[in-house]
């Protein structure tokens, strides 16, 4: 395992705003030490659990990004999930909000299973808030709404382990098998 110390060096180190071209905030943000170990950890998870994104659909995307999380959440549960998932404290309270609202949209918009590169970049993609919804939104909210997909996934199948989690193949299953439906907070 290799990590680049240099990327951990605080948001406000000096030397970062001389980048050309300069790295937006919300890359800034995460560049501090305390993102080191779940980094770390999410770039093994990705490195074994991977999937083809060249073909994914959005709902394959969410799975797999939420499995992910999920797994950083049993592997670390001490960590704060805004560590986990590079959401400041602001936006993930924002995502538990709105929730419901934001399933809405894939469903109303017939997103789910877009397999469309554009979609996948704004939804799953990085960024300082997803376009669509309002400003104080994080970027990628599919890693959420994932998220949320896992959980119920394993809440309906208590005697899954965490390995049997990670070696499904058919992430479309998973998301069938979770019943996922967001509930008004």
């Amino acid at each position: 395992l290799g990590i680049s110390l240099d990327m951990y060096l605080g948001a406000d180190y000096p030397l970062y705003n001389t980048l050309q071209p300069p790295l937006p905030n919300y890359i800034r943000r995460r560049m501090s030490r305390e993102y080191i170990v779940p980094d770390a950890m999410k770039g093994w998870l990705l490195s074994d659990y991977a999937i083809d994104e060249s073909s994914a659909k959005l709902v394959e995307m969410m799975v797999a990004q939420g499995r992910i999380h999920y797994a950083l959440r049993q592997l670390l549960p001490e960590m704060h999930d805004s560590l986990l998932s590079g959401y400041s404290g602001a936006q993930l309270a924002w995502c538990r909000a709105n929730a419901q609202q934001v399933w809405s949209f894939f469903i109303d918009k017939k997103l789910l299973f877009s397999s469309d590169p554009n979609i996948l970049l704004k939804f799953a993609g990085e960024g300082p808030s997803t376009g669509g919804f309002p400003k104080e939104s994080p970027g990628n909210i599919a890693l959420y709404t994932g998220w949320r997909i896992v959980e119920s996934y394993m809440a309906k199948y208590p005697r899954k382990d965490l390995d049997s989690l990670l070696g499904v193949k058919d992430l479309l299953r998973i998301f069938q098998e979770s019943g996922y439906k967001p509930r008004k907070p």
